[in-house]
C-alpha cells in the first residue's frame, strides 16, 4: 500500500472539491484563497507569507482573538512548509526534477547547486514548520509559536530564496560555459528542393521524422 505526500493529498482533495462543484446546480462562483497560492510564484508565496504573519500578529496582539490567531498561523506553517519545498525543487534542484513531472530535465541540471548552508537553511526551516503542521497526540499538543515567531520564521525563507535565486543566476552562466555549444547550419549552396531533403535526411534523420509526423497526408 503507498501512503500519499501531503501534497497529493491536497491534489486529490481539491480535484474532489471540483468535480464536486461542477455536478451541483447552482452556477454561483467560488472562492479559494489557497488555489492562487498553491499556483503562485515562489516570490508572490512568499510575499503572501509575510502579510499573512502580520495578520495573525494582528489578530493575537490588537483583536484579542486567539481562534482566529491559531488559525492564520496553522495555515500559514503548512504554506511555509510547501514553500520550501518549492524552493527545493525550483532552486536547489533547478527544476530538474519535480513533483507529478514523470520526466527529467537534464538539461536544467546547469542551475542545481546545493552547499552545506542550504542543507541546514531547509532542514531548520522545514523542521519548525513540521511542529505544527503534523498531527501531534491530544495530550501534548505543541504550542503555538509567538506572532515574532512566525514572522521570524517567513524572514528566514524569504533570505534563503533571495539568496539562492541569486546564486543559481551566476552558477548558470558559469556551467553554460562549460559546455560546447553545437549548432547545425542549413545554409548550403543547394539550388533543388530535392537535394535539400536528401541532405537532411543524411544530417538529421531523426529531426525529419519529426517534422514529417507534423505533415498531415495529403
Amino acid at each position: 500500500m503507498r501512503i500519499l505526500s501531503e501534497g497529493e493529498q491536497r491534489a486529490i482533495a481539491i480535484g474532489c472539491f471540483l468535480a464536486e462543484v461542477s455536478l451541483a446546480p447552482s452556477k454561483s462562483g467560488i472562492t479559494a484563497e489557497g488555489l492562487p497560492f498553491e499556483a503562485g510564484k515562489l516570490s508572490a508565496r512568499i510575499n503572501g507569507l509575510v502579510d499573512q504573519a502580520q495578520r495573525a500578529k494582528k489578530a493575537l496582539e490588537q483583536e484579542n482573538n486567539f481562534e482566529k490567531y491559531e488559525q492564520l498561523t496553522r495555515d500559514g506553517y503548512r504554506k511555509l512548509r510547501d514553500t520550501w519545498e518549492r524552493l527545493i525543487e525550483e532552486g536547489l534542484f533547478g527544476e530538474t526534477v519535480r513533483r507529478f513531472r514523470n520526466s527529467v530535465q537534464t538539461k536544467l541540471l546547469k542551475r542545481a547547486y546545493i552547499d552545506d548552508q542550504d542543507f541546514q537553511e531547509v532542514w531548520d526551516g522545514i523542521t519548525r514548520c513540521s511542529n505544527y503542521t503534523h498531527d501531534a497526540p491530544m495530550d501534548a499538543p505543541p504550542p503555538m509559536p509567538q506572532p515574532d515567531d512566525f514572522i521570524a520564521d517567513v524572514t528566514r525563507l524569504k533570505a534563503s530564496h533571495d539568496r539562492i535565486v541569486a546564486r543559481a543566476k551566476q552558477v548558470e552562466e558559469k556551467r553554460v560555459a562549460l559546455v560546447p555549444q553545437t549548432s547545425v547550419s542549413f545554409n548550403r549552396p543547394i539550388g533543388h528542393a530535392t537535394k535539400t531533403l536528401a541532405w537532411l535526411r543524411q544530417e538529421e534523420p531523426v529531426g525529419v521524422q519529426l517534422l514529417q509526423s507534423y505533415i498531415p497526408p495529403r
